[in-house]
Formats: C-alpha cells, sequence, structure tokens
C-alpha cells in the first residue's frame, strides 16, 4: 500500500529479523534489527539495506516505495563480508520491478529470499469455530488472529468486529490499514491486552 513501509511486510517471516513499527510524536518509525547482530563502527545494529544494489541508510526512508512496485526481496541474516562494516548486520535488499535485477535470485545456501506480493487476491485466513462445542481440545497459539481484507463502514463511519482470542495471554496489536471512499490511504495502529 502507498504510504506504508514496505519492511513492515518483513515481520514475523524471516527468522532472526526484527521489524518494529514504533511511534514518534504520533509519527510512525521502523526499526530493523538482526537477532545476534553486532554493532558496526557507526555504532549502528541494524542491517544495510539496499534497493536496487543502492544503499538507504535510513529504513524510513522506505515510505515513498509502493509495495506494488516491488518485484522481490532478499534476506541475510548474517554479516555479508563483501560490504565490508556495513554488512556487518547482514542485509535486506529490495528489488523493484523493471530493475535490472527484478528476475534474479540469489542461489547462495542458507539466503532466504521473501516475495511482497502487490495487490493481489488474498487468501482465505483460516479461524476456529469456537460457537460450537467441539472435540478438538488443542491449544490455540495463533499470532494472527482475525484478518479481514474487505471491511466496509456504515453510514456513520462504523465496523462492528467479534472474533476470539488465542489461548495465550498477551498484547494484540491491531492494525488498520485501507482506503477512503475519497481515495486517500490511512493506517492506524492500536493495541489490546488479553489476560
Amino acid at each position: 500500500m502507498a504510504g506504508s513501509n514496505v519492511l513492515i511486510g518483513l515481520q514475523g517471516k524471516i527468522p532472526g529479523l526484527s521489524v518494529v513499527e514504533v511511534y514518534n510524536n504520533g509519527i510512525p518509525a521502523v526499526v530493523v534489527k538482526v537477532r545476534g547482530g553486532s554493532s558496526s563502527l557507526a555504532m549502528s545494529t541494524s542491517p544495510l539495506i539496499l534497493v536496487d544494489g543502492f544503499p538507504f541508510e535510513d529504513p524510513n526512508a522506505l515510505m515513498g516505495i509502493s509495495r506494488g512496485m516491488i518485484d522481490h526481496v532478499e534476506v541475510i541474516t548474517r554479516a555479508v563480508p563483501q560490504f565490508g562494516s556495513r554488512g556487518t548486520n547482514g542485509l535486506i535488499a529490495i528489488y523493484t520491478k523493471g530493475s535490472a535485477y527484478a528476475t534474479k535470485t540469489s542461489t547462495e545456501k542458507n539466503f532466504l529470499s521473501h516475495k511482497i506480493p502487490g495487490y493481489n487476491t488474498p487468501r482465505v485466513f483460516y479461524a476456529p469455530d469456537y460457537s460450537t462445542a467441539t472435540s478438538d481440545k488443542s491449544p490455540d497459539f495463533r499470532t494472527t488472529i482475525y484478518w479481514k481484507p474487505n471491511l466496509s463502514v456504515g453510514p456513520d463511519g462504523k465496523a462492528d468486529i467479534s472474533f476470539y482470542a488465542a489461548d495465550i495471554e498477551t498484547r494484540y496489536r491491531i492494525v488498520l490499514e485501507g482506503v477512503t471512499d475519497k481515495g486517500v490511504p490511512f493506517r492506524h495502529v492500536s493495541f489490546v491486552e488479553v489476560k
């Protein structure tokens, strides 16, 4: 979605990669770290970020890149010696559609590649039905407990949703993303705690 950082799409998908969304005075920002990363000479623990081969020092500068422009993303969660001290904490390489690298992927062992889809048909989201009695007593440890890709609001601008929480006591993050009827994109994040 335009106006959203493309790195948000990597949250929870790459082992060892941490993408955290924070707010500074109401302005969204993204903090990216690799587990076990060591401080470079600049005292940063963030991986090197490349877009079509060019370095981006600030991950928040990626806000102007629409997810629909992305061909693929490659992630290395260990030191990348060929980039010297800048590659100490790994690498996130983002390739846009139409670039010289768009169809190339690495064949290096342990190199993770994650494709961020643009506009596409969403998969059907599975959620257990707890409204009826069932013999399945398996614990429910889902990390995503509700997904509604097409949510419409009423004339009053409101919509009611309900969902069953998982079996773990935690703090859930609620993310609302969409487009208004006038074509303006929006994003809102709030939290709810389940005890």
